[in-house]
């Protein structure tokens, strides 16, 4: 009796899973205002794709023997893309991208089911242009709903450019609505930068030693009360994932004391986002 033979082209196979992997990351990551490092997301989604063949390799496999692999492959996925600072930010995390996955992948397979044909479940027509057509309209499905979540949500972190002679520093912003310190003779919002991601030698600052006019800003945390060298930028851009950038005003203050902010390199008051 003849068998019915399928042919998967694994370039092609990796490839696609790979750009869906990177767009789903970078939806998820967005969602949960993540701080990542493009090559950490270029990392998970290779190894998604790949794990896409073992997927094949494994499929007489029953259902309830794949999936805790496909659970424990997309937790994996996370943890190499992304920081996370508990269990519970992990289990959150690949809720999230499942789910966000399952949204891309079920409109690309609507889509499929509506401008092509199936065989026992299995795809058997579609062109180039209707591929390329599919990708781009579940792309921006998906991250239209990213954009509708992201308004629902409560602003958790925000990119920023500060400038000081003429250059930027590119920093990742924790938004903390206790932070409500102020400048005491401009009045101004204070973001609090960890030294470790300043440039030399404002990453130890001295007045005798700095290239710009430093100023001692009273900080008030939890621990108690202190003071911290800082500085009036001569811009700072806020970078809102999806929203036009904006020129704010404000102070900034040195912390030398805390390596980081969890996975951020400082605090930006709320006041600065609304």
């Amino acid at each position: 009796m003849d068998q019915e033979v399928f042919i998967i082209y694994a370039d092609i196979l990796l490839l696609i899973n790979f750009v869906l992997d990177f767009l789903c990351l970078f939806i998820s990551g967005r969602l949960l205002s993540k701080s990542f490092r493009a090559f950490r997301i270029l990392a998970a989604s290779l190894f998604g794709a790949a794990y896409t063949l073992v997927n094949y390799a494994l499929y007489p496999l029953a259902w309830y023997f794949l999936l805790p692999l496909h659970l424990a492959a997309a937790c994996l996925i996370c943890l190499i893309a992304f920081k996370v600072n508990s269990l519970k930010d992990t289990l959150k995390t690949v809720a999230v991208f499942i789910f966000t996955s399952a949204l891309l992948g079920g409109l690309l397979n609507a889509v499929y089911g509506i401008s092509g044909r199936f065989a026992d479940g299995v795809y058997t027509e579609i062109g180039a242009a209707g591929l390329l057509i599919i990708s781009v309209l579940s792309t921006l499905i998906a991250i239209s709903y990213s954009l509708l979540c992201k308004k629902r949500a409560v602003i958790k972190s925000m990119r920023a450019d500060i400038y000081i002679n003429g250059e930027p520093v590119k920093v990742n912003l924790l938004v903390d609505s206790g932070n409500m310190a102020t400048e005491p003779f401009t009045s101004l919002p204070v973001i609090i930068i960890s030294s470790v991601i300043m440039p030399p030698p404002l990453d130890n600052p001295a007045i005798e030693s700095s290239p710009i006019p430093l100023r001692l800003i009273p900080i008030k945390t939890g621990a108690g009360n202190g003071l911290l060298f800082g500085f009036i930028p001569k811009k700072v851009v806020l970078r809102p994932f999806f929203q036009k950038e904006r020129v704010v005003e404000a102070a900034v203050a040195i912390d030398t004391k805390t390596p980081g902010f969890a996975t951020y390199d400082g605090l930006l008051p709320y006041s600065l986002t609304v």
